[in-house]
Formats: C-alpha cells, sequence, structure tokens
C-alpha cells in the first residue's frame, strides 16, 4: 500500500480506468489510462535500476576489500612466523 509495486499499480490503474469508461466517465478514464502507459513506459526500469548506492561506492567498496585481502594475507603470514 505505501510503496506498491509498478505491476500492481499499473493493474490497479488500468481497472479504474475501465470502471470510469463504463459508469461513462471518459476524461476520468482517460487519465488513469495515461498513468497506466506512463507506469507502462517506466514503471519497471524505474524498479530495475534503482540501487542504493551509485557506482562510485562499489568501486570503493571494492578496493577496500582487496586491500583488506591484502592485510590479512601479510596478517597471517606474520602470525606464522
Amino acid at each position: 500500500m505505501f510503496a506498491p509495486d509498478p505491476r500492481e499499480l499499473r493493474r490497479y490503474a488500468f481497472a479504474q480506468a475501465a470502471e470510469a469508461a463504463v459508469m461513462a466517465y471518459p476524461a476520468e478514464a482517460v487519465v488513469w489510462m495515461r498513468l497506466v502507459n506512463q507506469l507502462d513506459r517506466s514503471g519497471d526500469r524505474i524498479a530495475r535500476e534503482s540501487r542504493p548506492f551509485d557506482p562510485a561506492d562499489y568501486m570503493r567498496a571494492s578496493y577496500l576489500k582487496e586491500q583488506g585481502d591484502g592485510f590479512e594475507a601479510e596478517n597471517a603470514a606474520a602470525a606464522a612466523r
């Protein structure tokens, strides 16, 4: 309800458009169908492309992980001596 899936929202908008058309409210039906069209073009893509971090953050995390792995190997070698 608070964060609907784009597919669910599209289905809801389509159902509202159909209901408005049956009830003889053509202007409302057009508005709902415009929403369906907009959701069809962008809905799934927005959900698929959204990430909590930008690409630079992922690069920084990867670099820090590599550095950490190197330190762990050095510490293990020092402990073995």
